[in-house]
Formats: C-alpha cells, sequence, structure tokens
C-alpha cells in the first residue's frame, strides 16, 4: 500500500496522543513494506521532504504557533489547509488518511480523492458536540455544523474509542473501533524512577483536565492519618494557577510539579514509581497515559463524564470511576491507595492487548478491505 496521512502535527515535535499513533503505526507499517508519506507542517529545516525511519515526511507549510492560551489558533490550519491539495494531487496514492483536526483539512482532502478516485479514511479520536459551545460560546454552532458534515465526508470512519464510536453511532451507522496503542514490552523493560509518589498524573495542563479536582481531594486527604504524596507531570496554560491553588499542599512536599521529563521512558519509570493514576479529566478522547499507566501496574482512578474515554478502560479489577465532586475522587483514591497491589496484575494483563503491533495488524486488514472493496 502507498498511503499518504494528513495531520498537521508531528511526533516526535509536538507530544499527544494523536501524534503518537501516527508515528508508531507509520513505522510499523513501512517495516512490513508499505510506503508512508505523512504531510505535517515543516518543523525541521533543511529540505521540504525528508525521509525519517523510512516514513516520508513532507512540510506543507512553515511552523506557527498553534495555540493561543488554551485554543487553537485557526490562522495556521487554514494556511495549511490551503496548501494541502497541489502536493497530494501530484502523487498517487492507494488511501488517504486525515485525523479528525483540523477540519479544514478534509476539503482539499475531498476533492482530491474525487478526482484521483482514491478511498478516505477519518480516524476519529472524539465527538465534541455540545462542547463547541464551552470552547466557542455561541460560535460553537458553527463548529457543531461543520463536525457532523464531516461525518458525512466519507464512508470510511474509524474511532478510537467506544465512547466515541457510541457517539457517532446516534450520527451514523455503527464503524468499527481501532484503539490506540502502547509500547508493551518498551514499558515492561523500564525500572522504576527513584522519585516515589502515590499518585501520579501526566498530561497537558489544561481546563478540561480537571486537575483543580484533583487538588481539592489530596487538600481533603492531608488530614488523613497517612498524607499522599502526588506528581503531576506536565505543562500548559493552567501551570501557574494550579501551582497558586496546590502551593500549601507543594510547601509541605505532598505535591510536586515537573515540567519536563527528559524522554518517554523516563516518563514511564515516573508511573512505575507510583502506586495510582488518577485522571480527573472531563474529556478524553481516547487517554493513551492511563493506558500506559495500567500497564505500569497502576490502577486508574478517573471521572464519570460522558466525554471521558478513559472510562473505557475501568473495572473493578483496573480502577475506580468516581463522580466530579472532591470528596468522591478521594475516597475512590484511598479505596485504590488499599487495593493496588491486588490490582496490579490484572492491571498489566488489561493492557497488554493494546500492543501496537496488534493494533497495527487490525489497521492493516482494515486498510487493505477498504481499498479493495473500493476497486
Amino acid at each position: 500500500m502507498k498511503i499518504a496521512v494528513v495531520y498537521d502535527a508531528l511526533y516526535p515535535y509536538k507530544i499527544g496522543g494523536v501524534e503518537k499513533r501516527i508515528w508508531e503505526v507509520s513505522t510499523r507499517l513501512v517495516k512490513r513494506g508499505h510506503e508512508i508519506h505523512l504531510y505535517s507542517v515543516k518543523f525541521w529545516r533543511d529540505e521540504n521532504t525528508i525521509e525519517k525511519e523510512g516514513v516520508i515526511l513532507h512540510g506543507v507549510t512553515k511552523f506557527r504557533p498553534f495555540y493561543t492560551d488554551s485554543r487553537r489558533t485557526i490562522m495556521p490550519s487554514i494556511i495549511y489547509s490551503s496548501r494541502l491539495f497541489s502536493p497530494l494531487l501530484n502523487e498517487s496514492f492507494d488511501l488517504i488518511i486525515s485525523h479528525q483536526f483540523p477540519y479544514f483539512s478534509f476539503f482539499p482532502i475531498k476533492i482530491v480523492c474525487l478526482l484521483k478516485k482514491v478511498p478516505f479514511v477519518i480516524v476519529w479520536h472524539e465527538l465534541w458536540e455540545n462542547h463547541w459551545y464551552e470552547y466557542l460560546g455561541y460560535l460553537g454552532i458553527f463548529g457543531k455544523i461543520i463536525e457532523y458534515s464531516i461525518l458525512f465526508m466519507t464512508r470510511n470512519i474509524l474511532p478510537v474509542s467506544f465512547t466515541t464510536q457510541k457517539k457517532i453511532n446516534r450520527v451514523r451507522c455503527e464503524f468499527p473501533v481501532i484503539p490506540n496503542g502502547i509500547d508493551f514490552p518498551q514499558i515492561c523493560s523500564v525500572s522504576p524512577a527513584k522519585i516515589e509518589s502515590d499518585l501520579i498524573f501526566v498530561g497537558r495542563l489544561i481546563r478540561e483536565k480537571n486537575l483543580f479536582l484533583l487538588i481539592q481531594a489530596l487538600e481533603l486527604l492531608l488530614h488523613s492519618p497517612d498524607p499522599l504524596r502526588c506528581v503531576i507531570l506536565g505543562d500548559g496554560p493552567e501551570r501557574r494557577n494550579l501551582e497558586k491553588k496546590g502551593e500549601k499542599l507543594v510547601d509541605s512536599g505532598h505535591l510536586m510539579f515537573f515540567s519536563h521529563i527528559p524522554d518517554y521512558e523516563s516518563m514511564i519509570a515516573m508511573m512505575k514509581a507510583s502506586k495510582i493514576y488518577v485522571s480527573p479529566s472531563l474529556r478524553e478522547g481516547f487517554g493513551i497515559t492511563a493506558l500506559e499507566a495500567l500497564a505500569s501496574g497502576l490502577p486508574v482512578v478517573t471521572v464519570n463524564h460522558p466525554n471521558n474515554a478513559v472510562r473505557d478502560f475501568i473495572s473493578p479489577e483496573t480502577g475506580r470511576i468516581c463522580k466530579n465532586d472532591p470528596l468522591s475522587l478521594a475516597a475512590a483514591i484511598m479505596d485504590c491507595i488499599q487495593n493496588y497491589q491486588s490490582m496490579r496484575v490484572n492491571c498489566i494483563n488489561f493492557a497488554r492487548v493494546f500492543d501496537w503491533n496488534e493494533i497495527v495488524n487490525k489497521l492493516e486488514m482494515v486498510y487493505l478491505n477498504i481499498i479493495k472493496e473500493h476497486n
């Protein structure tokens, strides 16, 4: 197969679940003899087109900052999308794949697919629906309309979680879930870090991650006979506000912030030196760090919210789902603290089936079938 993958951000220049999925899948498909072209913003110097680990990278436009505060800026996405048409049209592909955002890119991709009679696949990470109003106010109606229109742009949609699949089912027919994955052998090979903790969170520090709830729960637990030690690993626009809110916890040594970890294995090592992973997020399209935590043997505590796909991972054997309030979160944390050792093996066994090689086996078959049916 000769495949074009279209997404403006690229791993490891940008770290995120979508970027990680694209890179892990692409490099593994290349090793299986397929030709993969990634069309992204140009994060590198020198030529516009380079090869990295067998994957051909195309720099569509120069880098411009993606975010203002915690929101994506529109203009870089428009510029990137407007310059996709020509490079895609000048190549011949068996399949063109895009990853939900930015929506503007779908229009040139669709035109190219129609002109060249190529199947178009959208990997769908999360359906925002009414979240658009929280994000854009009354202008959210336009985001919602565009989102639903994109759902009907192709018959090939691959949701990454059952939470997203259920939402799409309300609008269209059922599509197969092909989840994100993890490098399970690599995670198993990592030793715990020297900095030990009871709780850990890893991710971008934005409002939707709901970390103020975690700090409130920690404040309640501060008065328990054995106060817990928590690590928050990540950076983002809410970092300063979170540090201010948790100032007393930081001063007493019960809360630590780490904005930067040198590499992926160091992050896994930090997880393995903890007991529980806490994901209080109100919006997760998948939750790859929660899955990495499970593979590291950590039960996961998360919040019961309809936009939170981390709930898909949770059973009595792998963690707890709590209400969106500090008391409920504190109780769920203490429950897992008391039982985390007996849950460890179940967490690891659950995560084992999400190894990237297993995911790519499924994806390869799905892509080949899409091409066959299209022809």
